[in-house]
């Protein structure tokens, strides 16, 4: 299995400078699933850039929630207002970037499905290699 990240929101911190990283794993490189990436609007008809790309712009054009749906993406709950679709919640209205990589992993599966790639959790902390009371002796305990 191969790892790499996406990056949701301002990846190159040249305008607000506000971004998230998701780890994904996968079946096949980087290299491939960026060349999924490059083939995502000819293959399926969305460009990811194209919507929830401007400061604080949220919206879901119609054309691009009837295409997912024609693909099979079920969205997650989210708000709904006069009939335009948004990616915040439902309650509270607070951004869904998490949505937007589940979103993009699924158009990259979409595209190659060999892909098999998916968003892994992360931990609040990578586990320790050492446990307290395994009775693991400690390295280095002279050096700090």
């Amino acid at each position: 299995m191969y790892q790499f990240t996406l990056d949701i929101g301002d990846y190159s911190f040249d305008g607000h400078g506000r971004n998230l990283v998701y780890l994904v794993e996968a079946a096949k490189d980087v290299y491939q699933a960026r060349k999924a990436h490059l083939q995502m609007f000819e293959q399926t008809g969305i460009d990811l850039s194209s919507f929830c790309n401007g400061c604080e712009d949220r919206h879901i054009p119609d054309f691009v929630i009837e295409r997912l749906r024609s693909l099979g993406y079920e969205f997650p709950p989210h708000r709904i207002d006069r009939g335009k679709h948004y990616l915040e919640t439902e309650d509270l209205g607070e951004d869904m970037p998490d949505a937007m990589a589940e979103l993009w992993v699924f158009l990259l599966n979409t595209v190659d499905p060999d892909l098999h790639a998916r968003i892994l959790p992360e931990p609040d902390e990578p586990p320790h290699l050492l446990i307290p009371g395994a009775g693991l002796h400690s390295v280095g305990y002279g050096l700090v």
